[in-house]
């Protein structure tokens, strides 16, 4: 794996708000003195952080499935217990036992981070869109006034 990988990857891993703010404000910079520059390195790093956001993608699937598992289990032993002590078995008490599940309740909060982190990806990706998107009409505007002085 090289460098690059392991540093998007652990920004991943540590993504909150003002990381993610730096990450704008450096990603998104133009410079207009290399615009062909600018332009080459665009695909590159759009094609980074689009990995990334599929990486996150991922992780958030994988914990929406283990969030099912673990409400599963919760019910199952919830069930188990009910009838152990003899108490009337209703799909309300089950789902009430598994609610207060504690390790449910950690994926639960792990899926809000998760999901937050690929929002703020998602959104990442999309300025690159728009940087790309910029750096075209600003290649064009300085092909135009280079024709105009020429």
């Amino acid at each position: 794996m090289q460098e690059v990988d392991k540093v998007l990857l652990e920004t991943l891993d540590n993504l909150d708000w003002a990381s993610y703010v730096d990450i704008c404000d450096s990603v998104l910079k133009v410079s207009s003195k290399d615009m062909d520059g600018e332009l080459a390195a665009q695909a590159h790093v759009y094609g980074l952080w689009s990995g990334v956001q599929k990486i996150a993608e991922k992780r958030l699937a994988i914990l929406e499935h283990e969030i099912e598992q673990r409400m599963n289990e919760a019910k199952f032993e919830a069930l188990d217990d009910m009838m152990t002590r003899g108490i009337k078995v209703t799909d309300k008490k089950i789902e009430s036992f598994a609610l207060k599940d504690t390790k449910y309740n950690e994926l639960k909060k792990s899926l809000f981070t998760t999901t937050e982190k690929l929002g703020w990806i998602k959104s990442i990706c999309k300025a690159l869109e728009q940087r790309k998107d910029m750096l075209v009409q600003l290649s064009a505007n300085q092909r135009g006034e280079t024709r105009l002085y020429t």
